[in-house]
């Protein structure tokens, strides 16, 4: 209840008790003087009429007034719903106007690139290029939708998702498990980033588990249709009947078939570690052993100049690559495992100069440059190690960032008279090496 509610019922409160306990004396009658003619009549009660009455009149006013407000406020809101359809329907006319010019450009420019021959035969003339390998590679809701339906059987956990252009959330969720198999069936809402246009498609699958994903995705059914293939769907997974499950899918999601495939490209790597994570690790595991177990086998063929077969060098150049670039990619990189690490690609003439090494190398090095800076006490190990990495970094055929380890450096040069002060002579002439490697005039 509002204060002014309350407010004024307290004085009308007020004003009946006043009454009540005066009401003898309201009623008292007096010899009243109406110009024409004089009666007898309680001139109090008179008053106390006339105030009902006044207000009472205000009350009903009050009202009315409010009632006006009211009636102004709906039609102004429906006139800004009115000009607010309008503003919509102008804005996808022109979209509408905007698509048809685009149509007419692109088949302008089809007819253009239908004169320009390709310099492979078998790929045809440019218009034939751009339908088979430009037109194709085209994202469009329906692949957003195939992409994330795809994502969410393998990562489930994530109910929207953030594809460029584009926002899409997972609504409707059915999930089911029996052992290592996963179906869900759900909606998805793509939204444009750029124009705001919001599609509906629904999408159901199965996981069994690494690379095994089918299912389908299409325009969503209606609301009866929806409830009748997920209680069909779930009817044949409580049975773990992945096979009929199956059916399901391809009965109702015909020419619509989901898999690792349908993943966009730039977010397949991702999804596909998360997918064969385990088998990955397996492997790299596998490899490791091998490599370890023919090691000395590989640096006795070295030492002695004799050819390594090229099923050990492949062991050999995989296994010490991972791991350098796992030490690389570490939050606190091993300096020591670091220089191990090149001193065995060196003695098994391994080459690590590769682009994703050469990546991993930019990031790894300021990182590392940043963990000498920040101790207190400068180590010359450390040094040291980061000096041969950078050296070898400058080496590589592969382009490398340095701007970053530069930058470090340099602030870490700023401590040289430190170095000198407290006799830190190697380190010194460590930290002058680690410059030299990148390219920094070291201070006098």
């Amino acid at each position: 209840m509002r204060i002014r509610t309350v407010i004024v019922v307290f004085a009308i409160l007020l004003v009946a008790t006043f009454v009540a306990l005066n009401w003898n004396a309201f009623t008292t009658p007096a010899s009243l003087n109406l110009l024409v003619t004089s009666v007898e009549a309680p001139p109090a009660l008179i008053m106390l009429a006339l105030f009902a009455l006044g207000v009472l009149a205000g009350a009903v006013y009050m009202a009315f007034w409010q009632a006006q407000i009211l009636r102004e406020s709906r039609r102004h809101a429906k006139e800004l719903q009115a000009q607010r359809q309008l503003a919509d329907s102008a804005e996808a006319s022109r979209f509408t106007e905007l698509r048809a010019a685009l149509a007419d450009e692109m088949a302008r420019l089809g007819e253009r690139l239908s004169a320009a021959q390709s310099n492979l035969p078998e790929e045809g003339d440019g218009r034939k290029v751009w339908a088979q390998h430009v037109r194709s590679a085209r994202v469009d809701p329906e692949k957003v939708a195939a992409h994330v339906a795809v994502r969410t059987l393998v990562t489930p956990t994530e109910l929207t998702h953030a594809v460029p252009g584009f926002v899409v959330e997972v609504v409707d969720v059915m999930e089911r498990r029996s052992g290592r198999a996963r179906m869900i069936a759900s909606q998805l809402r793509v939204r444009s980033a750029l124009t705001e246009a919001a599609t509906t498609w629904c999408f159901a699958g199965l996981y069994l588990g690494e690379q095994h994903v089918t299912g389908g995705v299409r325009p969503p059914p209606s609301a009866a249709e929806w409830t009748t293939i997920t209680e069909e769907l779930s009817s044949a997974f409580k049975t773990a009947d992945v096979f009929a499950a199956q059916r399901v899918i391809d009965h109702h999601f015909p020419g619509a078939q989901l898999s690792l495939g349908a993943l966009l490209p730039g977010r397949r790597e991702r999804v596909i570690a998360a997918v064969l994570g385990e088998a990955l690790h397996r492997a790299e595991d596998q490899l490791g052993e091998a490599y370890d177990q023919q090691a000395p086998l590989i640096r006795w063929l070295v030492a002695r100049e004799l050819p390594v077969p090229e099923v050990l060098h492949a062991i050999a150049e995989g296994t010490l690559r991972r791991r350098v670039l796992t030490n690389l990619r570490a939050d606190h990189a091993s300096f020591q495992a670091l220089r191990d690490q090149l001193v065995e690609a060196a003695e098994v003439r391994v080459s690590l100069d590769t682009p994703e090494i050469a990546l991993a190398a930019s990031e790894g090095l300021r990182h590392l440059i940043d963990r000498v800076a920040a101790d207190g006490e400068i180590d010359p190990a450390a040094i040291e190690t980061v000096a041969r990495a950078a050296e070898i970094t400058l080496r590589m055929k592969s382009v490398v960032d340095l701007w970053f380890a530069q930058n470090a450096t340099w602030r870490l040069l700023q401590r040289v008279p430190e170095l000198r002060e407290k006799g830190h002579t190697k380190a010194v002439q460590d930290l002058e090496r680690l410059a030299k490697a990148l390219r920094l005039a070291p201070k006098a």
